[in-house]
């Protein structure tokens, strides 16, 4: 279109820049160019730059008939216009070979042209030809770059999106993972420790604990999408829990994975009323806040404690309340005293605040292909200034009214020229740019005024084209309308300077015309094409991201419940059957054999919740976790470290703890647990008052012993680690 848009122009103007014969001749040319310049555009891509090379080729070789050599000279006339445009847009449009055949072809055609016509003056034409080239090379290498750089942020892109996807589905994990510990720990954990440690209620509460848990930890996730009742979900869990609790809750709507953080945290500060506060009531709130946020208040009046000094293996606050809330944006406080009651405060920020803190940046390509635009049309302004524009003025220095002004006003576009390239590379310079573009008329008037009258629209009037060039460096992040403003106002400064000089006959104005076809064509279309890419990518770039939000959703829902799935699959080996014959009846709380195993569940998952911990020494550290619940049912435990803590996995911790956890399920009394590090080995042994052992399982990579002896036993857990001790 750019190709059909300008040659359409210049042919237009072809009869009125010449007379006599050579006007009736240039209008029966331009009307054959015009015919088969329109054709073009309804032929295959291939054909249509066949057609558009031969034509260029017949109006040079013709231009005897149609223009003048003066004219083509000095780059008015409309042979110029169409070899010029038509060497540029097949580079665009077809390969290498074809293209550059084709420029080469125009070039050759081009002084041909002029040997026909004026075999004397000829040789003035080549460097026009030279250019013709030069244009094409530099068309040329701005695709080849356009396109490499379009690749390369293709493939940036691509691993970027594949970084964030894997980003996304290890924090969505990490977050679900969260979530289950804490359901975890306000249910199974909670209910088997009171089961095995003799404290529970009633056996009609418990098995309705149990049967909630149940519920709880073998129910599915809502989809996030879900809007959802957060009154009347929190109305529901006061309803549910274990004392009386008096609700105040206006009409509050937030998506169901919100919700569902939401009301676990109130359920596990209601709990925590019930078990530490001494009151039977509480007071819960629900209210909505500017800005679509939500606060949720607990509040009691019973003993209060010192939040503090809340031991570090005590988990309600940090992990049920104040995790649970933070995997939802939302913010969780804590204030009580000794004796002053205590108030737990859920804020969740509203649904905006809440997009935007989550939203991943959009991977836009648009800058990356407008610094590669930019870059080409740097080049293009470059060369043109260097090989071109400064060795015509230096050709035609003694032809000026005064060589000063014409050297001021080149300084002044070659500033203005570097200063756009410098900040426009570096990504600096948004704003409208007039104190350049005023130099850019500054040097235009100068210049202008310094040309002789009959030299002005010559090739010796260098300063109109080059300024327009500057002009699409200086505007290359703006929208096109402001470069065709300037070159509009340009192009009526120079007009009314021409007008001023006594030249406003109708063939200077006519070439004055052709020169701004052939050179604000250029520039208009860098400027064209700057602004395409800003949209089309852009448009590009926000498609890709939500195929790309798609795509991780789904990858991240499908993680999710195979996640899900293996852990169910464990605690239905472990968990899950205790809990249901506790809720069926079909389990007697009060049973030693049933006790121990509840014991021995509650303290593995107490573990499970101390491996998440980020601590010095973790074997120590889950080893507390697994005494806690004997020392629960009165065991009183003593623990002795001796040598450096040595590196463990997982796997080898939990080989050293299974054989503790189920002698401390038997204990009685006391329990001494002993942990020693010394060469490459470490030992947890433990010394407890307990009936005499059965056989012990075997535990992984952990060689155990076992002796007991009157109404003791001894325990010994080794494991070799390959690295010794300092």
């Amino acid at each position: 279109m750019w190709h059909t848009v300008v040659v359409v122009l210049g042919s237009l103007l072809a009869p009125w820049a010449v007379t006599g014969g050579q006007r009736a001749a240039a209008a029966i040319a331009a009307a054959a160019v015009l015919a088969l310049t329109v054709l073009a555009l309804l032929l295959p891509r291939t054909v249509a730059v066949l057609v558009d090379t031969a034509v260029a080729t017949g109006v040079c070789l013709t231009a005897g008939l149609t223009t003048t050599v003066e004219l083509s000279v000095d780059g008015a006339s409309w042979v110029v216009v169409v070899a010029s445009v038509t060497a540029m847009t097949t580079q665009l449009r077809t390969g290498p070979a074809l293209g550059w055949a084709a420029a080469v072809l125009v070039s050759l055609s081009f002084v041909a042209g002029g040997l026909l016509a004026e075999p004397d003056r000829a040789g003035a034409l080549v460097p026009f030809a030279a250019w013709f080239l030069a244009q094409a090379g530099l068309c040329r290498a701005s695709y080849a770059l356009l396109r490499r750089t379009a690749r390369i942020a293709d493939d940036a892109g691509e691993r970027l999106r594949e970084q964030r996807a894997s980003e996304a589905v290890a924090l969505a994990r990490r977050a679900d993972e969260r979530e289950h510990l804490a359901a975890l720990h306000d249910t199974a954990a909670a209910t088997l420790l009171v089961a095995g440690t003799g404290t529970a209620g009633t056996r009609p509460s418990l098995a309705a604990q149990a049967a909630r848990d149940l519920r709880t930890l073998t129910g599915s996730a809502a989809e996030d999408t879900e809007d959802t009742d957060l009154a009347a979900l929190l109305t529901e869990q006061a309803r549910l829990a274990p004392l009386r609790a008096e609700v105040t809750a206006g009409a509050v709507r937030v998506s169901a994975r919100r919700a569902e953080a939401v009301r676990g945290a109130v359920a596990e500060a209601l709990t925590n009323v019930a078990r530490h506060a001494g009151s039977g009531t509480a007071a819960l709130s629900v209210r909505s806040e500017p800005g679509g946020g939500v606060v949720v208040e607990v509040r009691d009046d019973g003993r209060g404690f010192d939040p503090d000094a809340v031991p570090p293996l005590r988990r309600g606050l940090r992990d049920s309340i104040r995790a649970r809330l933070a995997t939802v944006g939302g913010h969780a406080t804590v204030r009580s005293e000794p004796g002053r009651g205590t108030t737990v405060t859920l804020e969740l920020p509203g649904a905006d605040q809440a997009a935007v803190a989550a939203a991943e940046p959009v991977d836009d390509p648009a800058p990356r292909l407008v610094t590669a635009w930019r870059r080409a049309a740097f080049g293009l302004a470059a060369f043109a200034t260097a090989a071109f524009y400064l060795p015509t003025l230096i050709g035609h220095a003694d032809e000026y009214v005064s060589l000063t002004w014409q050297l001021v006003a080149f300084g002044l576009i070659a500033a203005v020229v570097v200063a756009a390239g410098v900040t426009g590379l570096s990504g600096r310079g948004r704003r409208l740019p007039v104190l350049s573009l005023g130099l850019l008329l500054v040097a235009s008037v100068l210049s202008t005024a310094a040309v002789p009258a009959g030299l002005l629209v010559t090739q010796t009037h260098w300063v109109y084209p080059l300024a327009g060039l500057a002009a699409v460096l200086v505007l290359m992040d703006r929208p096109v309308r402001e470069l065709a403003a300037f070159l509009a106002v340009h192009l009526g400064v120079t007009a009314t300077q021409v007008v001023l000089a006594g030249q406003g006959d109708r063939p200077t104005l006519v070439a004055l015309a052709s020169m701004t076809v052939i050179a604000g064509s250029v520039q208009l279309a860098v400027g064209a094409a700057a602004a395409a890419l800003r949209g089309v990518a852009g448009r590009a770039a926000r498609a890709t991201a939500e195929r790309e939000r798609l795509r991780t959703r789904s990858v991240v829902a499908a993680q999710l419940r195979a996640d899900r799935r293996a852990r169910y699959a464990e605690l239905d080996r472990t968990v899950v059957p205790l809990l249901r014959g506790l809720a069926d009846g079909t389990l007697d709380p009060a049973a030693p054999r049933v006790r121990r195993d509840c014991a021995t569940q509650a303290a593995r998952l107490r573990r499970l919740l101390a491996e998440r911990d980020d601590v010095a020494d973790p074997l120590v550290h889950e080893l507390r976790a697994c005494a806690e619940v004997a020392e629960r049912a009165g065991v009183a435990v003593t623990f002795a470290v001796s040598g450096q803590s040595l590196p463990l996995s997982t796997a080898q911790r939990r080989a050293l703890t299974d054989p503790v956890i189920a002698l401390l399920a038997e204990a009685v009394g006391s329990a001494r647990i002993t942990v020693t590090a010394h060469g490459d080995a470490v030992t947890v042994s433990v010394l407890a008052d307990a009936p005499a052992p059965g056989p012990v399982p075997a535990s992984g990579p952990a060689e155990i012993s076992v002796v007991g002896r009157d109404g003791s036993v001894w325990l010994e857990a080794t494991v070799r680690t390959g690295r010794r001790t300092a």
